[in-house]
């Protein structure tokens, strides 16, 4: 009876203390990346990045997880939620959604990357068999299902319940018109398993105002720390402490390059990296918010992808001399944090402009064209106005801008045509002492609204209680989008692009870079703190309004009432000059 016992016994013990493997050490025994295109490595190497170990081991916390990553470009943040996803599937499976800005890269992202690492997992790979187990937007395994959308698909990310819940590169994704916040709708999709649900957020950040930046600090604020060999002393991987000395051309000297220890001076060579890395660790900040939400954040001097000498050109290149686009990149790509323009900005502010130029007689709109708005700013002696269209898929073309020396000038721009269609909605300041003018012409005209700054409103925008026609909005709000889209968003391959035409004229342009930082206080480089350093800013508050009517259109109006009937008398200007788009009209629409 005692040896049954103690057989009995032997194979308690064996099955008790089995143990399972953590999700990183789980990832390194298991993924290979085989069945990848030209794969930099052949397996799943945390010698490489072992920052993202203790990020991919949050995977099998118990409880509730919300983890957000703060990453530069080319760290392995992306790895980071695809090794504990695939854990997941493997060992823990449950329903899971990733989300991409859209559609296409959400299927890319699968295709190319996350179904060649599924097929090296042994647990799965007689699953992966099964007809339809594997689509380009969705794993339909037995016990688990993936679901990759894009953050423009209200339907898909409202539609699916699932207790781990992915979201990446957040800050390009696009607003919905008239739903909630994206990541708010991914929140709700985990409602079912409250207890278990598991929240990741990933995204080099670009703006302050961005979502991972806002989710970062809502975190444990965790950062990396790499040791000195020389005393031990652990510091931030922090541009600061990297120094070289430059040629007589004022190049980098790439073998001058070296990474200094704050307390005691020595100076490491980049072949030192890889040793400080793997002894590195993570310190949070806010060490009691690990329990709800864990954030982390890591610069590129630690990253093994990224040389010291990219760095230092890097660092050099975005010099307070520089272009905003220069010094955006190295706060996002290098240091991994929001865009603040140098002191001296104002210099490049023309050249950021400029870069929104587009040749109308080589990039034809008239296919995409869902709406055409005019705002208009008032002024004692008249009226500066622009017409700006809205394509598609986001971007925004502006067709016409100029001057009207009255309200029969401006009714006379409001009735020209652009590609067969007539501008659809208006919007114009209030006046000043001109307001029961501008009241009087918008009441007898039809699609037209008035515009009012009002900070002390609790929303963005809403109408006023008083007169349905006059729309009440936070102007800092306003200009901080328009200066984003005008100096952050500079990626005309992401939706939602701002562009002027080629041949738009000086005075345009001098108006629209009049606002620019504050320099007389501290946090003035922040948008909503840029001001006017010149009266001639017509054109930037009629933009601004326009951002006003645009957002208004999209949240209060259906689309068929953008549009204003055909019907309507079509004038051609006589008295007044108009600066006609490159692209010729047309009666497509007619």
């Amino acid at each position: 009876m005692k040896l049954d016992n103690d057989f009995t016994l032997e194979l308690t013990e064996q099955w008790r203390f089995a143990p399972r493997l953590k999700p990183a050490e789980w990832a390194e025994r298991n993924l290979s990346f085989g069945y990848c295109k030209s794969p930099p490595v052949d397996k799943f190497d945390l010698k490489l990045t072992p920052y993202i170990r203790e990020p991919i081991d949050n995977f099998a916390l118990p409880g509730a997880l919300q983890m957000t990553l703060c990453f530069p470009p080319q760290s392995g943040k992306t790895l980071v939620w695809m090794a504990g996803r695939l854990w997941e599937i493997a060992n823990d499976p449950a329903p899971g959604i990733i989300v991409y800005s859209n559609d296409d890269m959400a299927k890319d992202m699968s295709t190319d990357r996350m179904i060649p690492l599924l097929k090296s997992v042994k647990q799965v790979k007689q699953e992966l068999r099964a007809p339809f187990a594997i689509r380009k937007d969705c794993y339909q395994l037995a016990e688990s299902m993936t679901w990759f959308t894009g953050s423009g698909s209200a339907a898909s990310l409202a539609s699916r319940s699932a207790r781990t819940v992915i979201a990446d590169e957040t800050d390009k994704w696009m607003p919905l018109a008239k739903e909630a916040d994206p990541l708010d709708l991914l929140r709700h999709r985990t409602k079912t398993y409250s207890k278990t649900k598991r929240v990741i957020v990933v995204c080099t950040p670009t703006v302050k105002t961005g979502v991972v930046w806002q989710e970062y600090l809502k975190g444990s604020m965790a950062e990396w720390y790499m040791p000195c060999l020389e005393c031990g002393h652990f510091q931030r991987p922090n541009t600061q402490f990297l120094q070289w000395e430059r040629d007589a051309t004022g190049d980098v000297i790439e073998n001058s390059i070296h990474f200094l220890c704050e307390k005691c001076g020595y100076k490491h060579d980049e072949k030192e990296k890889p040793k400080m890395n793997l002894q590195g660790k993570w310190i949070h900040k806010y060490p009691k918010r690990k329990a709800f939400h864990r954030s982390y954040h890591l610069t590129a001097l630690a990253s093994p992808f990224v040389s010291w000498p990219e760095i230092a050109r890097a660092k050099q290149a975005a010099s307070i001399e520089s272009s905003p686009e220069k010094q955006q990149d190295f706060d996002n790509a290098i240091l991994a944090i929001p865009f603040s323009p140098r002191r001296h900005i104002t210099s490049g502010l023309m050249s950021t402009l400029n870069k929104h130029k587009t040749d109308y007689e080589v990039v034809d709109i008239r296919d995409e064209l869902r709406g055409m708005f005019m705002a208009v700013d008032t002024q004692d002696n008249g009226f500066y106005w622009t017409i700006r269209a809205v394509l598609a898929n986001g971007d925004k073309h502006l067709i016409n801008h100029g001057f009207a020396d009255s309200f029969k000038a401006l009714t006379i721009q409001w009735n020209v045509e652009y590609y067969g269609k007539l501008p659809m909605l208006g919007i114009i300041d209030q006046g000043g002492h001109r307001t029961k003018e501008v009241s009087d012409w918008v009441s007898a005209m039809k699609h037209w609204w008035k515009y009012r700054g009002e900070s002390r409103i609790s929303i963005r925008q809403r109408l006023s209680r008083n007169d349905p026609l006059l729309i009440l909005a936070k102007p800092a709000l306003y200009k901080s989008d328009l200066l984003y889209y005008i100096y952050s968003a500079i990626d005309r391959t992401m939706p939602g692009y701002w562009y002027i035409p080629a041949n738009v004229d000086d005075d345009y342009c001098r108006q629209m870079i009049a606002i620019s930082p504050d320099m007389t206080k501290r946090d003035g480089h922040e948008y909503e703190k840029w001001i006017s350093h010149s009266k001639q800013d017509h054109y930037f508050d009629c933009e601004k309004m326009w951002l006003v009517l645009y957002e208004y259109a999209q949240e209060q109006l259906k689309h068929n009432e953008w549009w204003r009937p055909d019907v309507r008398v079509k004038v051609e200007p006589k008295q007044h000059v108009v600066r006609k788009p490159s692209v010729p009209m047309f009666d497509e629409y007619q």
